[in-house]
């Protein structure tokens, strides 16, 4: 046998060896018409692997994907090093070994130095934010006027803009809120881990136009409106979503600046020539715990209306319908009526609902907060709420709530409650609403398995469940959601308002016809009740380009960031590299570099499944039917 090359001192045998390797697998290369150093690399990334060498393979997977989908020159520009950085989130040793690897294959990268400048150079100013003057700096902000002023350079690179196409008046339609990212860990030492919460504020733009308003010639449009590399952030901070400690001052200071930049607009030296700009960015990512701490109705069952939880279960209040009646001016008249000095508000009353409409403090915000339902946690309060609705009667118990941990019922729902999520792991691959084992807080639900869910195929399954008489309503309720779900969740395709509007009042009565010992929760109510009302306001649309899920999607990034991709020197350090990340992760420019995904069937990009030319009609399902019927014109 031959001996090991270590043992071999010769360099010149060594290299005969190795040629000798190489041969057979450069011959194997130009039969699949790919260079032999990738078939090495996705080789050496498969075997780091198996052997749990996370780093080595980290690093040669970043060196393969640079090469296999990003298109790069010999001589390659800034952005491109940069948007290698960032995708593969990586530091200076990373980012070092990864340019000696493209320079030996006879690529031009630049060094780190420079692209560590450039990154500065792109990066608006981090203002650092004092909540308290007890605690000093507790994050940092950007400026809302700069971040759209970096926004519109960026996107016009991004979209090939030069200046002779450049008009002299441009507008940003987009979205912003804000949300709390929960508890993370920030490794400060090898030992030793620092636990401490994140509130992120952030602003998506959605489209860049010519012009004062969205009719102009659109130049940039966000093709992922709801995915977490398109959202740009305003503030981190690193405290609780604490209603009068932390949102009380920091919501008024981010406010003024959109507020007065929407309003006025502001101009700017863009390719040598000066251009006005107008801003228009409607306040609709946040859940339903932030929608009551800032418009101040803690004691409401619905944010959208001052219908009471008895009346919200009314038949005859449903035929009605629910108008949309609430307004924040209104909530800042009524608390001002509520008040002795206008500051503390008067004790709460029995069967003052009527005046008080459920306002428990001052509201926070002066925008309107109104214009949408949050469209994820949608998806999850619905299907939470119909699970709770299978264990029950699943347990054959018509009492709703669990009660107890010591009440018989309790034991009996829980395990009614184990029986159906073992029926619906068989379809969804895991057990929905069950304990979350990734270690984080909260539950296995999350809005793709949600919409698993309501599918068809977990709709089959309903009679191993739920026995007659109530097979046929419970299948019924399951199929509407769907439906009524999917409708609100579209984007850019016009609905006929009148059998969606007629549809959810069916669905409505219904569940309080059949279900009458069920109680409704109020993102349930909302969806069922507002959602038509919402369509009809944006212009008989669905609201999914409204949706926070893009805001979500963003903590699990601030929590790897926080622990292998930030500074760890102190809190304000990571934050404020954090910040600078969060930033560099959602540049317009960059995120144009992305592999464009095409579907295999007709070519187009946007779609991998589902394909609306080459999909025949009879493959499709009941509700993909009652969609399309109420969709007026195709996608």
């Amino acid at each position: 046998s031959k001996a090991p090359l270590s043992s071999i001192l010769n360099r010149s045998t060594v290299d005969k060896r190795v040629d000798a390797v190489l041969q057979p697998l450069q011959g194997i290369a130009d039969a699949e018409n790919t260079p032999i150093v990738q078939l090495l690399l996705i080789a050496l990334v498969k075997l780091c692997r198996r052997c749990h060498w996370t780093s080595l393979a980290k690093l040669l997977y970043s060196v393969f994907i640079s090469m296999i989908y990003i298109d790069i020159p010999n001589v390659m520009s800034m952005g491109k090093p940069v948007h290698m950085m960032v995708s593969q989130e990586l530091g200076r040793d990373r980012y070092t070994d990864l340019r000696n690897t493209l320079l030996s294959e006879g690529f031009e990268a630049q060094p780190w130095y420079k692209v560590n400048d450039h990154c500065e150079s792109i990066t608006p100013e981090r203002i650092p934010v004092i909540l308290d003057q007890d605690e000093g700096v507790c994050g940092y902000r950007y400026s809302f006027e700069e971040v759209c002023k970096y926004f519109v350079n960026r996107a016009l690179l991004a979209a090939n803009i030069d200046s002779s196409n450049l008009p002299d008046r441009l507008y940003i339609g987009g979205k912003d809120g804000t949300d709390g990212s929960g508890q993370h860990y920030r490794r400060a030492t090898v030992h030793v881990a620092i636990k401490g919460n994140i509130l992120l504020y952030s602003f998506a733009p959605l489209v860049l136009c010519a012009g004062n308003n969205v009719d102009g010639d659109v130049l940039w449009r966000n093709t992922a409106p709801n995915s977490a590399l398109t959202q740009r952030p305003l503030a981190v901070i690193g405290a609780k979503e604490d209603r009068d400690a932390v949102l009380r001052p920091l919501i008024p200071m981010i406010e003024a600046e959109i507020v007065a930049v929407c309003r006025d607009g502001f101009t700017m030296t863009c390719m040598g020539k000066d251009v006005h700009v107008a801003v228009k960015s409607d306040l609709s990512m946040f859940d339903g715990k932030m929608h009551a701490a800032l418009q101040g109705t803690g004691g409401a069952f619905c944010q959208l209306c001052k219908c009471s939880k008895m009346n919200c279960h009314c038949i005859e209040y449903v035929i009605k319908g629910f108008p949309v009646d609430r307004n924040i001016e209104d909530m800042h008249s009524i608390f001002s009526m509520l008040t002795d000095d206008g500051t503390v508000p008067l004790c709460k009353r029995p069967d003052d609902y009527s005046t008080r409409a459920g306002i428990t403090a001052e509201p926070i915000t002066h925008r309107d907060l109104n214009a949408g339902i949050s469209v994820t946690h949608a998806w999850l309060n619905c299907c939470s709420w119909f699970l709770n609705l299978l264990y029950h009667l699943a347990a054959n118990d018509k009492t709703w709530g669990f009660g107890n941990k010591a009440d018989p019922r309790h034991k009996k729902l829980m395990k009614a409650k184990e029986n159906v999520q073992d029926i619906f792991a068989a379809v969804l691959g895991r057990r929905i609403d069950a304990a979350d084992g990734t270690g984080h807080t909260g539950t296995s639900l999350t809005g793709n398995l949600a919409k698993r869910f309501f599918a068809g195929d977990c709709r089959v399954l309903l009679y191993k469940i739920v026995k007659e008489p109530h097979l046929g309503h419970i299948k019924k309720l399951h199929l509407h959601f769907d439906v009524i779900l999917r409708i609100l969740s579209s984007k850019n395709r016009s609905i006929d308002k009148d059998k969606f509007g007629n549809l959810c009042t069916t669905t409505y009565v219904d569940v309080l016809t059949h279900f009458k010992w069920v109680d409704l929760t109020p993102t349930v109510h909302k969806v069922l009740a507002h959602a038509t009302e919402l369509i009809s306001n944006n212009m008989c649309m669905g609201i999914g380009h409204l949706s926070e899920e893009g805001l979500e999607a963003c903590h699990k990034i601030i929590r790897r960031f926080r622990v292998s991709w930030t500074l760890q020197t102190s809190d304000q350090a990571n934050l404020k590299d954090l910040l600078k990340k969060l930033w560099l992760r959602s540049d317009p420019l960059f995120y144009s570099y992305r592999r464009v995904v095409r579907c295999p069937k007709c070519g187009l990009k946007g779609h991998r499944r589902n394909c609306p030319i080459y999909d025949e009609k009879l493959n499709q399902s009941e509700s993909d039917i009652m969609v399309e019927d109420i969709f007026v014109d195709l996608e």
